[in-house]
């Protein structure tokens, strides 16, 4: 692919064709990325800039995915400023809407050659008929406070100083059409059912989640597609993190406080797990976002409270992870019976130990309980836990001891490597043991 790339990187500075540039940019996204996601040491500062003055073209796509991981604001320049250098190149102005999607450097003035340098790429290397007017509205969207409004003002007032594209003779054509029949790259034009089909697709995936092979043909779709739209990339969540399926599709997003700000984005249509950073655990923090209808397709939900649970009436939820509101304060338990009725097609749930309450667990009607931690696994109350389970309750995880009940309604324990605080738990859970 590098030859293909190289060659035609040549033909879109001498042409400026707008297909020869959707080409040259679906292959620089295939080409791996050599560096780690997040950079911040001195070393590999001078490894990114290394790698932009080797020449290498095949990873420019990566450099310019990974220049806003660059946190301080002189390293961000110069980063911009190594890009810049290699000249005009259809993968750093496609990168160039994405920082602004993005919005990294918002301090000024000092941000000023960052984004001066980032719009002059923007209106020189993009294709002449793009609308800057509809991306400026979409970083408003995004950002409504700070630098976003004067950034859009700017994208507003930009005017496009791309040079008219030029024909491609015969030759050109015949290695534009090759490129499509070597390589798995996006058509030169979409077809025109490709927007009701991804819109037909997303309703599909909201209303059954469950449902791998929509996912697996709207991937496809989008693979196909000339420009990948932002939610189906891993930048489409500014304040989470996602982690793709084995279709290249948002699966799990790990998200802070500010991730209400982007909901209604489609990316969360198509995430099926909830990873909550532990800094914003509190009680009743996320009720009213979970009942978001762009979060109805969650299947497991990880550190929730269970006043957060309360709101989900109905919710198709598969697996919950309970935590506490404290350190100091063990989980609502009393509560918990009540809250889970409510999720009938919940599997598993994980939740702190709690030797006092006890006796509240044996109200749960949940097949999979997972006691991963909490106060009091060695004392002797945890003797009572087994006996009086559900008999809808059909497995137990006490750290890494796994219990499954057998048909004949007595358990059994799964062979596994034992560490000494396992064993004193074992020892305590032997009379109840088949």
């Amino acid at each position: 692919m590098t030859e293909d790339l190289v060659q035609g990187l040549a033909l879109w500075r001498r042409t400026r064709h707008p297909h020869v540039a959707h080409v040259v940019v679906a292959m620089g996204r295939q080409a791996p990325c050599p560096f780690r996601r997040r950079s911040f040491t001195d070393n590999e500062q001078r490894s990114w800039i290394q790698y932009v003055r080797s020449g290498l073209v095949e990873h420019v796509t990566a450099l310019c995915d990974t220049l806003p991981n660059a946190r301080r604001l002189d390293l961000g320049i110069e980063r911009i400023e190594a890009l810049f250098a290699l000249g005009p190149d259809p993968r750093v102005a496609a990168a160039a809407r994405q920082w602004a999607l993005q919005l990294p450097y918002r301090t000024r003035p000092r941000n000023e050659p960052f984004w001066a340098r980032a719009l002059e790429i923007l209106a020189a290397w993009s294709p002449r008929d793009t609308d800057f007017v509809e991306l400026a509205r979409e970083v408003r969207r995004r950002h409504p406070t700070r630098f976003g409004p004067i950034l859009a003002e700017r994208l507003e007032s930009l005017t496009s100083t791309a040079p008219e594209p030029e024909p491609l003779d015969v030759e050109s054509q015949q290695w534009l059409d090759g490129c499509l029949d070597r390589w798995p790259l996006p058509g030169r034009t979409r077809p025109a059912t490709d927007a009701r089909t991804i819109a037909s697709l997303l309703q599909a995936i909201a209303e059954d989640p469950d449902e791998d092979a929509n996912r697996q043909v709207l991937a496809d779709l989008v693979r196909q597609s000339d420009a990948p739209p932002p939610w189906a990339t891993p930048v489409f969540l500014e304040h989470a993190q996602p982690v793709l399926d084995e279709w290249g599709l948002p699966a799990t997003a790990v998200a802070g406080a500010d991730f209400r700000s982007t909901l209604g984005e489609i990316g969360w249509r198509l995430v099926r797990e909830l990873r909550v950073r532990r800094g914003w655990v509190k009680p009743g923090a996320l009720k009213k976002l979970l009942t978001h209808p762009d979060l109805r397709g969650l299947r497991r939900l990880i550190n929730a409270t269970i006043p957060d649970l309360a709101s989900l009436g109905g919710h198709g939820l598969r697996s919950v992870k309970v935590v506490r509101t404290s350190p100091r304060r063990p989980p609502l338990w009393d509560e918990l019976g009540e809250v889970l009725a409510r999720l009938p097609r919940l599997q598993r749930l994980e939740l702190p130990f709690d030797s006092d309450q006890v006796h509240l667990v044996h109200h749960l009607r949940v097949p999979e309980l997972d006691f991963s931690g909490g106060r009091g696994l060695l004392s002797g109350r945890v003797a009572l836990l087994l006996p009086g389970l559900s008999e809808e309750v059909r497995q137990v995880k006490l750290l890494t001891l796994l219990l499954r009940r057998g048909e004949e309604g007595s358990w059994h324990l799964e062979p596994a490597e034992r560490t000494d605080f396992d064993q004193s738990l074992l020892r305590m859970l032997q009379p109840h043991l088949g």
